[in-house]
C-alpha cells in the first residue's frame, strides 16, 4: 500500500496556532484516502514534538514564516532516513530554494494531485500538476485525520470552524504571491458548498468562517449560498473586497448568518493604494463599510503600514481614515514582501527595499515582536516598526478596548 505521513509545522509567532485546523493538509489526506493511499496527519503546533515516523516518505506543508520549522523538521527526518517532500505556499514560491536547502522534492501549486506522483520517487525533483478546473470534484477535507475540535475558534461565543468555496483571485495586488492557487477563479456550487456546512454542523460546530479570499465575487452565487445555507441556521463570517459587495448582497448575508466581514483596505492612502495596484480607493473602502453597517454586519480591517512608497504623510493618511471610519476591529501589520509577487520579483521598480529573514517572515503575530523587513525611501525599519506599533496602541486603547 502507498503510505506517507503528512506534517503541519508550528506557527509560534501566532499568539494562538491551535485556534484553526491546517485545511490545505486535511485536503491532501482526503485526496489521498480516496486515492487508496494509507496517510497520518500530524499538526505540530502548540509546542507538539515531533512522534515516530513510520512511512519512508514524509510531506511537510509550510508558509513562508513556517519554512525555518519545516527545515528543522525535515533534518530530524532526513537522519533518521526518511524522504521528505515540502508542499504549500513557500515551495510553490520558491521550489529551487526548498530543494537547495536538503528537500528530496518540492510541490508546486495545488497538490490533491501532485502528491501522488511522490510515490513513485520520480527523478523530475519539482513536482507540479495542472490546476483542477472542477473544484467540486474535490473531496471535502478529511477531518476525521486530527481532533478537529482540538481547535479552539469561535464565532460570536459559538464553536467555529473553516471552509473555503473557491480557487484563485482574479486581481493582481503587487504585494500577493498567491503562489499555489493562482490567478484564474474556480467556484463551487452552491449545493456543494451546502453539504460540505451541513457536514460541520452535525460534527458539533454552529458557525463557519469562509476563508476564501474574496467570498463575494460572484453576486449571483453568493445569493444562492445565502439561501442555501439560511436553513442550517449557522452563524457565518467572511472575507470581502470592497467592491465586490452591495446593499443586496449584504442582506442576504445577514439573513444566512453572516455576522461579520473582514476587508482588505491596506491602506487609507489613496498613494499606496495605487503603487500597490489594488485597484480600488479609500472611497469604496469606506462605502463598503458602510454597506454592512447597514445590515448589522460587523466589519474588520486588515491594514498593511510599510508598502512601497509608504512616508510618514500616508502612514498619518491611514490612521485618520481609520479613526474616521472607525471599524468594528482591525489588524495592522508590517508588510513582508511574499516569494512570486510582483514587489518581490522587481524590488528596484518599487520605492522599497527588503532583506527576506524567513523567521520572521510573517504578517500577523504576537504584538510587540514586530520587526519590519522592509524600509522605503521615507521610512527606515525601525521607524516602520515604530509607527505600527503606536497607531495600533493608540487605536485600539481609544476605539476599541476589548478588540482581539
Amino acid at each position: 500500500m502507498k503510505e506517507i505521513t503528512l506534517i503541519f509545522p508550528p506557527s509560534p509567532f501566532l499568539i494562538d496556532d491551535m485556534v484553526m485546523p491546517p485545511l490545505g493538509v486535511l485536503y491532501l489526506a482526503a485526496a489521498l484516502k480516496e486515492g487508496g493511499a494509507k496517510v497520518k496527519v500530524i499538526d505540530l503546533s502548540h509546542n507538539a514534538k515531533l512522534p515516530q515516523i513510520n512511512t519512508k516518505l514524509v510531506g511537510i506543508s509550510a508558509t513562508t514564516p513556517q519554512y525555518p520549522y519545516a527545515l528543522d523538521i525535515k533534518e530530524k527526518l532526513k537522519k533518521d532516513g526518511h524522504i521528505v517532500a515540502i508542499g504549500g505556499a513557500h515551495s510553490s514560491g520558491l521550489p529551487e530554494v526548498c530543494l537547495r536547502d536538503g528537500f528530496d522534492y518540492a510541490v508546486v501549486g495545488e497538490g490533491e494531485r501532485a502528491i501522488f506522483e511522490l510515490f513513485d520517487l520520480p527523478d523530475q525533483k519539482i513536482i507540479k500538476s495542472d490546476y483542477i478546473e472542477d473544484v467540486n470534484s474535490i473531496a471535502f477535507p478529511d477531518r476525521e485525520a486530527l481532533d478537529i475540535h482540538a481547535y479552539k475558534y469561535s464565532i460570536d461565543g459559538l464553536p467555529a470552524s473553516t471552509m473555503i468555496t473557491s480557487r484563485g483571485c482574479p486581481y493582481s495586488c503587487a504585494f500577493c504571491g498567491n503562489s499555489v492557487w493562482g490567478r484564474k477563479l474556480r467556484l463551487r456550487s452552491p449545493e456543494n458548498i451546502f453539504r460540505e456546512a451541513e457536514e460541520l454542523k452535525k460534527k458539533g460546530f454552529e458557525a463557519i468562517m469562509f476563508f476564501d479570499d474574496i467570498f463575494t465575487l460572484k453576486k449571483d452565487r453568493v445569493l444562492e449560498v445565502c439561501n442555501k445555507l439560511r436553513k442550517l441556521e449557522l452563524i457565518l463570517r467572511v472575507f470581502t473586497r470592497a467592491d465586490t459587495i452591495d446593499e443586496e448582497m449584504a442582506a442576504a448575508l445577514y439573513q444566512a448568518g453572516c455576522r461579520e466581514v473582514g476587508i482588505g483596505s491596506e491602506s487609507g492612502s489613496q498613494k499606496i493604494l495605487d503603487t500597490t495596484m489594488k485597484g480600488i480607493s479609500v472611497e469604496q473602502n469606506t462605502k463598503a463599510i458602510d454597506i454592512c453597517r447597514r445590515h448589522g454586519i460587523r466589519v474588520k480591517l486588515f491594514m498593511i503600514i510599510g508598502l512601497p512608497g509608504e512616508t510618514k504623510e500616508t502612514i498619518e493618511e491611514t490612521r485618520a481614515w481609520l479613526k474616521q471610519v472607525r471599524p468594528d476591529d482591525f489588524d495592522l501589520t508590517i508588510f513582508v514582501p511574499l516569494p512570486t509577487s510582483k514587489i518581490y520579483n522587481n524590488p528596484d521598480s518599487y520605492e522599497c527595499h527588503f532583506h527576506l529573514d524567513y523567521s520572521k517572515a510573517w504578517f500577523k503575530g504576537i504584538d510587540g515582536k514586530y520587526e519590519s523587513l522592509v524600509s522605503t525611501n521615507a521610512l527606515s525599519s525601525e521607524e516602520i516598526v515604530k509607527c505600527r506599533d503606536t497607531i495600533y496602541a493608540e487605536l485600539k486603547e481609544e476605539l476599541y478596548e476589548k478588540c482581539n
